[in-house]
């Protein structure tokens, strides 16, 4: 499945497979046993008004982060529609959070632009926040880890350039 490369930030609906499918697949060309920095990690939300929720991907690439979601009936586990995706580009980005939590953990990305309130159903003005079911708690903190490096990154670069 290929993307446009991320410049504006866009919702998209597709068709896509099955998030756990892409969770358990090769993303890039990059299997889990190569020890490569995992870029990917599944989550779950609920949405505020307590009769829906969103299974999803979130995925660490070079410019940003995509999330990819399907939002379905909680209760009886219905699709309420097509997997979703929002780009959100470091630019827009001030910080990674992961808490580990009784029974898993919770991953909270801070933006600094409201209207991803807007795009997707589990923000709240400006904090992104996802649970992480306690199997994927080593994936979700590495997660966290190197898009905290590549944000450091991105800052240094760009102080370089200020100098």
């Amino acid at each position: 499945m290929s993307r446009p490369p991320m410049g504006q930030r866009a919702v998209r609906a597709q068709h896509a497979p099955w998030i756990s499918e892409l969770a358990a697949t090769k993303y890039d060309g990059r299997s889990r046993e190569e020890g490569i920095d995992l870029t990917s990690v599944t989550f779950r939300m609920d949405s505020s008004d307590g009769f829906s929720e969103s299974l999803g991907l979130l995925i660490l690439e070079d410019e940003g982060v995509v999330i990819q979601f399907r939002t379905q009936d909680a209760i009886l586990g219905v699709a309420k529609g097509d997997v979703e995706e929002v780009d959100v580009p470091f630019r827009d980005i001030d910080d990674f959070v992961y808490k580990k939590t009784l029974f898993g953990a919770k991953v909270r990305i801070v933006v600094n632009d409201m209207n991803y309130a807007d795009d997707l159903p589990f923000c709240e003005i400006n904090t992104i926040t996802m649970s992480i079911k306690k199997r994927d708690r080593e994936r979700a903190e590495q997660f966290v880890h190197s898009a905290r490096l590549r944000l450091s990154e991105r800052a240094y670069r760009r102080s370089l350039r200020d100098d």
